[in-house]
């Protein structure tokens, strides 16, 4: 799974507990476990034998899944979306195949059914090169907050201000010589929204600014910045 914490779940209800347990995490992380319930609920159901009880058995226990996905998540839309669609895809495969008192599917093969769905929905996300999310603690009490953020190292104020010509991106000076340059805060790179700001000899651009989870579009306007980052020379960490 695309998740690696998932990896570790033996059972549909360890699924649960991880999404009980992440639960605030992002759209991406809830189907993924949404998902691997769901196959694990199918898998857990096949047994010795194969009348058309034990076909039926298999799409009970993706229904219990999916109540209690459903549960755990908070009734998120997303999960929602996935639960449902899988179930409705195995519900779909038995009713198709089955010839009343005569013939049916085996419960591996509408297991064998609910993968083939689960892998086509997983969710394909490209990796990032150069931008990765962390967490930072904020505000009081503290709460962690997501950043999907890249570096890119400097030596002096006319490094930086190099930099930003390549970004294409306008810092703020206080007197016009370069000498000092001010956090340039909200702007924009490329034409996309970020927030820049300075760590550690760095330049840290930040794909998500104004928010305190990396969504989608984040992921999305990272990859656009990298696209226009290949061809030049910067000294990315």
């Amino acid at each position: 799974m695309r998740v690696p914490e998932l990896n570790a779940c033996g059972s549909w209800q360890d699924a649960c507990n991880f999404l009980g347990k992440s639960r605030g995490a992002d759209s991406v992380t809830a189907v993924c476990a949404a998902q691997y319930a769901m196959l694990l609920a199918a898998r857990s159901a096949i047994g010795i034998s194969n009348y058309f009880e034990d076909a039926l058995q298999v799409l009970d226990s993706m229904a219990r899944a999916k109540a209690e996905m459903d549960i755990v998540s908070c009734h998120s839309p997303h999960v929602i979306v996935e639960t449902q669609s899988i179930l409705r895809a195995a519900q779909d495969f038995l009713e198709a195949n089955t010839i009343p008192c005569n013939e049916w599917p085996r419960p591996q093969e509408i297991a064998d059914e609910v993968e083939r769905v689960v892998m086509q929905r997983a969710p394909r996300r490209p990796l990032l090169k150069y931008f990765r999310k962390i967490c930072e603690p904020s505000g009081f009490p503290p709460q962690a907050i997501e950043l999907l953020a890249m570096y890119i190292e400097y030596s002096n104020a006319n490094d930086i201000l190099n930099i930003f010509d390549a970004l294409d991106a306008k810092p703020e000076t206080n007197d016009g010589t370069g000498t000092w340059i001010a956090d340039p805060g909200h702007c924009e790179v490329f034409g996309i929204k970020v927030f820049i700001s300075y760590l550690d000899g760095a330049i840290r651009i930040s794909a998500s600014p104004g928010s305190y989870d990396v969504t989608d579009t984040h992921i999305e306007n990272a990859e656009k910045i990298e696209t226009n980052l290949a061809n030049l020379r910067l000294k990315i960490r």
